[in-house]
């Protein structure tokens, strides 16, 4: 129903004409087509059992989920859930290719990120929040990120190894007294 009003909104403002900016506005609100779950949806039911959750912002109650009840993997699309601890697997739902028979998609390797960052559980919680995610937006933090990198750098490529050495070296209040500022 939401989609639909969504969609009913942009014709409107496409009807009046003059206002092409509302429609590109209203636009950026209507959720991409999800036909294909429903394919993914009824393969999951044939060879195992398929659990939704239906809260908005559920990333720590599907992992929390998946960690107690030896859930094989998740299909999601937030790289948050890179920092939950659990023996599952994490595969991007963005990726998935539609057109393969078998649904071909990236699998994000946690263990990895740990490895490669050098950082424990509680650090990589740390790393998301510094990033940006879910609760502190990552406009919120992008000035903290320039002035840790400094002047020169490629910003994208050594934001992740920045963030991480800064988490390393510092306690965390010393952290939150130096981002305060």
């Amino acid at each position: 129903n939401n989609k639909y009003t969504k969609s009913i909104n942009v014709i409107r403002c496409l009807e009046k004409e003059t206002y092409i900016d509302d429609a590109r506005r209203e636009c950026s609100f209507i959720p991409r087509n999800t036909a294909h779950r429903t394919i993914i949806e009824e393969t999951a039911k044939k060879y195992g059992k398929l659990i939704k959750s239906s809260l908005r912002d559920c990333d720590t109650e599907i992992a929390s989920y998946a960690a107690k009840n030896s859930i094989m993997a998740v299909l999601a699309d937030d790289t948050d859930f890179l920092i939950f601890a659990g023996n599952w697997r994490y595969f991007s739902a963005k990726q998935i290719n539609l057109s393969s028979q078998n649904f071909a998609t990236m699998e994000y390797n946690r263990e990895e990120l740990r490895h490669t960052l050098c950082l424990s559980d509680d650090q990589l919680i740390l790393l998301a929040t510094f990033n940006g995610n879910d609760i502190i937006r990552y406009q919120d933090v992008r000035g903290f990120h320039k002035a840790l990198i400094g002047p020169g750098h490629d910003f994208c490529n050594v934001r992740f190894n920045s963030l991480a050495n800064f988490i390393r070296s510092n306690s965390l209040e010393n952290m939150i007294r130096q981002i305060s500022y």
